[in-house]
This record gives structure tokens, C-alpha cells and sequence, in this order.
């Protein structure tokens, strides 16, 4: 992070699903002083079914400028069903505090048990538009344990959107059976695409596997070899799409940035930004009406705040001598609270379908399960 205040190497954490009376292994935030003077940490806080457990940052703490501590979290639910909470960060100085998006399930430790046949699918190399040959991966359920009642199979993360499934799982599984689930790629994108492919279900655990393929032709909708999209003024967007974890109604899906950096040899000036579509909008904005010196950056900060349930779609537009910057895409999708501990079926699409009479740990809400596999390996230690 450039300017001023603190740096955070994350603005959300997900914890997955973890039962009552248990404790999550901790996941750490990173705290950096962006600023040109020394800043000192005053108070450092988390809200809701959520503990500090450790770090080297700590209440008194002075960070010079460019230095970093690190602070820890735990996970430890109250309650079953989807769980927020946030982790605040103040200092001495006059700038507004620093908070982080936490969000977790609690479950219940009753709970069938699943497993897939892998937990990763590679596929071969495939040109842009093309589709692969199908990959198959059995879901199963154990002798002696509970009926496993599934909520629906999807693909989420970044590069969703080139991996598509088929399967003959229905709604519930009885101990000792199992189904199949076929998956497809079609890239969108060149380079490496990575994904998740995820089940919904009452099962203890996050039930998931890694999907990676590599699409071989030429980078498209006008991006450069390294990923970025330009335009003829010479201002580079650092991603085609900034893609949010899945987040609950009346919530934020915590910030993501998008970097513009004067790629000219001359200075050139940044038009109004405007992010339209969808439930987005732009937190912190560094970059309208303002000239770029060539090689200059600025970055734009946008957050997620559903006030519905389902995938949206939205878009991060900029004007600029010379063009307008390239669409940035902004994906998300909205969590519907569920009250329940049952669960609602979702169809089995690349994104799954929200809503419903669902439970406490429904479709969407597991979203947030999911999304914690692409990020770490689960770890979990006895204990409240």
C-alpha cells in the first residue's frame, strides 16, 4: 500500500466451518505503516465469535514508516450458522481506524462426514474458447455415518466462469454410497486459471477440490502478456477483475484494489471513476482527475455490500486522455441469511443458486468455507 495510514495484507479473513466448543487454528493479518511518519497502535480488537491470539503487533506498539507486525485470529463459534464478526485496529493518529471482515460458520459436531475421490484436478493445456475432455471425481459417504443432504455443486473463485460441472448426485446420500461429478474446462482467459469446485451439504468440513488448468492461446479481451488491461493512452489496469468472496446481506465483502499505472511516456490525466452494477462501490479513490507522470500509479479501492442474495456482475470504468480506461469486472455474490438448520437445494451450475427454505449452514452461507480452502490448509485444535 501507497499513501498514507496503515497496509493491510488482507481486508477479510474466512474461516470455514468449525464446530462449537472447538477453536480454529489462528490466521494472521499483517500491519504495515504506509505513512511518512512513525504511527503508534493504541488498540487492537475483535468483535464477535473472534479472538486475538498472538501476532507481534500489540496495543503501544510504534511502527516506524515501512515497518510491519503481524496480529492473529481465532475462530471459536457460539453459535451454528453463519458467523461475522470484525477485527478494528486504532492508532494515536489522527486517521480513521483499520478494520478487517471476518466471517466463519459455526457447525454442529453431529454432522455426517463426506469425502472426494481427489482433492485437485489438473487439466491439459486448451486453447481460449475450446473445451477440454471431462474429468470425473466421486463424492462418497462412509458406512456408519449420517445421510449426507446436499445443497447443490459449484465452481467458485477468480476463474469460475472456465470450469463448468455435471453430475448425478442428488439431493441426499445414504452411508456407504457415492456419486459422480464431471468437470469441464473452457477458458475465457489465457494463462493459469484456478478454481474451486465445491459442495454444499450438511457434512462436517469443507468438501472441495482444486481445479487448475492453462489455456494456451493469446491473452484476450485486450490484456497484455503480463494480465493487465491497456488502452491507447498508455493507463494500465493491474487485473481485468477483481472477484469478492461471497458475504451476507447487510455486510461488506471486505476491499479489493485495482492499480492504474501510466504505462506512457508522458504524463497523462485520469478522468472521473465510476463503478456501476451490481451492489459495488468505490471506498477510496486516488485516481479521479488526477495526472499520472509516466510510470506513476494510483489505486482504487472497491467493497461489496449485498442487499440481496445471488451472483452479480458490475463494472469499474474510468475516463483518460487518449481513451477510456478498460473495463475493470466486478463479481461477487450476495449470502442469504438462513435461519435453520436444514438445507435448500441449489442448481448445479457454475455459480450456485441462492435462497430458499435453507439452513443455517445453507448453500451460500458455505461460500465462505470454500473460499478459506483457496487461501490455507484447515487446521483445528480442541478447546472454547
Amino acid at each position: 500500500m501507497t499513501g498514507t495510514g496503515l497496509g493491510l495484507s488482507s481486508h477479510n479473513l474466512h474461516f470455514g466451518l468449525e464446530p462449537i466448543g472447538s477453536v480454529t487454528a489462528p490466521q494472521a493479518i499483517t500491519v504495515t505503516n504506509g505513512s511518512a511518519t512513525t504511527v503508534t497502535l493504541s488498540t487492537i480488537g475483535a468483535a464477535g465469535d473472534y479472538r486475538v491470539a498472538g501476532g507481534s503487533c500489540a496495543a503501544g506498539n510504534a511502527l516506524a514508516p515501512t515497518a510491519a507486525c503481524t496480529i492473529a485470529v481465532e475462530f471459536a463459534p457460539q453459535a451454528t450458522g453463519w458467523r461475522t464478526g470484525r477485527l478494528s485496529i486504532a492508532t494515536t493518529a489522527a486517521m480513521a481506524p483499520s478494520t478487517i471482515s471476518l466471517q466463519g460458520i459455526g457447525g454442529s459436531a453431529t454432522a455426517p462426514t463426506a469425502s472426494l475421490s481427489t482433492q485437485a484436478l489438473t487439466f491439459a493445456a486448451t486453447p481460449v474458447g475450446r473445451v477440454s475432455g471431462a474429468q470425473a471425481i466421486v463424492l462418497a459417504v462412509p458406512a456408519g455415518s449420517a445421510s449426507l443432504t446436499l445443497g447443490g455443486v459449484a465452481v467458485i473463485g477468480a476463474a469460475r466462469k472456465d470450469f463448468t460441472v455435471s453430475t448425478n448426485c442428488g439431493s441426499t446420500l445414504q452411508q456407504g454410497s457415492a456419486c459422480v461429478i464431471n468437470v469441464s474446462f473452457a477458458p475465457t482467459l489465457g494463462g493459469n486459471r484456478r478454481a474451486l469446485l465445491w459442495v454444499a451439504s450438511n457434512a462436517t468440513g469443507v468438501v472441495a477440490a482444486v481445479l487448475d488448468g492453462t489455456a494456451t492461446a493469446a491473452p484476450s479481451m485486450g490484456t497484455t502478456p503480463s494480465g493487465t488491461a491497456a488502452n491507447s493512452g498508455g493507463i494500465v489496469a493491474s487485473t481485468p477483475e477483481l472477484s469478492f468472496d461471497p458475504v451476507g446481506g447487510g455486510s461488506t465483502g471486505g476491499s479489493l484494489d485495482a492499480v492504474l499505472t501510466n504505462t506512457s511516456t508522458s504524463a497523462s490525466a485520469v478522468g472521473a471513476i465510476q463503478a456501476s452494477g451490481g451492489d459495488f462501490r468505490i471506498t477510496a479513490d486516488h485516481c479521479s482527475n488526477l495526472t499520472l507522470a509516466s510510470g506513476a500509479s494510483c489505486t482504487v479501492t472497491v467493497d461489496f455490500a449485498p442487499q440481496s442474495s445471488g451472483a452479480q456482475s458490475g463494472q469499474l470504468t474510468a475516463a483518460a486522455a487518449g481513451g477510456a480506461i478498460p473495463v475493470v469486472r466486478l463479481e461477487a455474490a450476495g449470502v442469504a441469511p438462513q435461519p435453520t438448520a436444514a438445507l435448500s437445494t441449489a442448481t448445479v451450475s457454475g455459480t450456485p443458486s441462492g435462497g430458499g427454505g435453507g439452513g443455517a449452514i445453507g448453500p451460500w452461507a458455505l461460500l465462505l468455507s470454500a473460499a478459506a480452502l483457496l487461501r490455507r490448509g484447515r487446521g483445528r485444535r480442541p478447546g472454547a
